[in-house]
């Protein structure tokens, strides 16, 4: 109804829908409230639902009291739009899509069953074919390699067998016409000997990243083909488990859409969506599954401090699952996530710039690419642990990016309200996780700001401190101020 001020609708004499108007009406009454112009020229629904007797075989009346806000009012609008919803009932279907409040879409007959690799993700050294297969009857495959996800309009028809000679990102999906389609199962083949030579410049790659850095894609020659390190290059490409993400070219690297070589750019609209495979050393898949990736951190996002940047694996089930349901850390007491961090180490590892040294710090102090160690921070968190408190678990694998090899990175629970939640117990919401500069990762800085006041006010008495102490776990303040200085951590 689009009306100016008021209406009351009757169906064959009964009220069904008012607006603004008064409980008992007269042939003159007046709305009871205005509403305004702009409001009164866009339709508002009134969802009218239909008891028993309401309507009857043949003709139906619908009836209108229009009301204005007074008799001197110089505009009136009344303009009605019926619809009427049906139920339908369809046997079998699916939802794949939620419609609250909405009536149902269509749906499907069916789910069309994951497709089937002949041969699993891993390392390889000689060349083979996939076959692919789909439990559902005339269900059709289809396949790319280029990071892509293969849909209906993307991608190619499966027909036979795929040959694989190379590092390859196999994703593949199956429709089939009035059925939901399957997730898009992606399978990652890892040939070595390509990685070794994985060459500097690369077409439809940028040359350039974020701050005009030279972008960096080539293994380091001087380590491949080392007397020392070469010689167990390979063996140490596996000493490790590896993580494989897949996504599409653009999203990663375009030059609009990359989220890689535009790292400083951080809100939703650069979380994109992605594959990720946890291969162990033998090659066998500890896990795969479809979740969003953006890429991690705050200083460590800009090439002028480092060019080798962390993710974020978030998981959702507009992607996939809610959750990662993974034991991915022995000494935690968590086997779901829903976010993991992917650290680069920061500091610890890449560096572009470096402290200057002096008589004090023989390698200089925060920026140190001499003595990359990618072991700082998993030290002291480990340390934290050791001492008694909640510390983030963590790991090391070797990482590939849409098939290129990414080097060494770090693996870690993310510290938000879910992680405090999971651990320590509560909901959720209950929890406030407060960061860097007094920074809100979730729920409210209202204690925080409460605590900062007690202790600003000073420890001018007993009753003073003792207020602090209910606000601050001292001992806990104390361990940790130990450790960071122990550790120098001068961030």
């Amino acid at each position: 109804m689009k009306h100016d001020d008021g209406f009351i609708a009757y169906v064959n004499g009964q009220a069904v829908a008012s607006a603004n108007a008064p409980a008992t009406l007269a042939w003159n009454s007046t709305a009871t409230a205005a509403h305004a112009d702009a409001d009164a020229v866009v339709f508002e629904s009134f969802t009218v639902p239909v008891p028993a007797g309401l309507l009857r075989d043949g003709d139906n009346i619908l009836a209108l009291q229009g009301l204005n806000v007074s008799v001197n009012d110089d505009d009136f609008l009344i303009l009605p739009e019926l619809d009427s919803v049906a139920t339908i009932e369809l046997p079998n279907r699916y939802f794949t899509q939620p419609t609250p409040g909405q009536p149902n879409n269509a749906g499907a007959d069916g789910l069309v069953a994951e497709p089937e690799f002949s041969v699993q993700r891993g390392y390889y050294d000689a060349p083979f074919s996939v076959t692919l297969t789909c439990t559902t009857p005339g269900a059709e495959i289809r396949w790319t390699t280029n990071g892509s996800a293969p849909s209906l309009t993307n991608g190619l028809v499966y027909s036979a067998p795929i040959g694989v000679t190379n590092t390859t990102l196999l994703r593949a999906a199956a429709f089939r016409s009035q059925y939901a389609p399957s997730a898009v199962v992606t399978h990652t083949y890892l040939f070595l000997e390509s990685v070794l030579r994985q060459p500097d410049a690369l077409p439809s790659y940028p040359t350039s990243w974020q701050g005009s850095y030279p972008a960096d894609y080539g293994m380091d020659s001087n380590v491949v083909n080392h007397p020392t390190y070469g010689a167990t290059i390979r063996s140490d490409l596996r000493a490790l488990p590896a993580v494989s993400i897949v996504t599409e070219h653009d999203g990663l690297w375009g030059p609009n859409n990359g989220i890689y070589n535009h790292a400083t750019s951080d809100t939703e609209l650069w979380e994109r969506p992605a594959s990720v495979e946890l291969l162990g050393t033998s090659g066998e898949t500890l896990f795969a599954v479809n979740c969003g990736l953006r890429m991690q951190g705050n200083a460590s996002r800009d090439n002028a401090r480092t060019p080798k940047h962390s993710f974020r694996f978030l998981f959702k089930g507009q992607y996939g699952p809610s959750k990662l349901s993974y034991p991915w850390f022995p000494a935690s007491a968590v086997d779901q996530f829903d976010n993991i961090v992917l650290r680069a180490c920061f500091t610890d590892s890449w560096s572009t710039r470096s402290s200057p040294a002096d008589s004090t710090h023989v390698f200089g102090e925060r920026y140190r690419p001499q003595d990359a160690l990618y072991l700082r921070d998993v030290w002291v968190k480990d340390s934290f642990a050791a001492m008694g408190y909640l510390s983030a678990s963590s790991t090391h694998v070797h990482l590939y990016l849409n098939g290129l090899y990414w080097g060494l990175y770090n693996p870690c629970e993310r510290q938000d309200a879910s992680f405090f939640s999971q651990h320590l117990g509560g909901p959720v919401e209950a929890w406030d996780v407060i960061r860097d500069f007094a920074e809100v990762l979730d729920g409210t800085k209202d204690d925080w700001i409460a605590m900062m006041a007690a202790c600003n006010a000073g420890v001018t008495s007993e009753p003073a401190y003792q207020n602090i102490r209910s606000l601050v776990n001292v001992t806990n303040l104390i361990d940790y101020i130990l450790l960071h200085v122990f550790a120098e951590a001068e961030d």
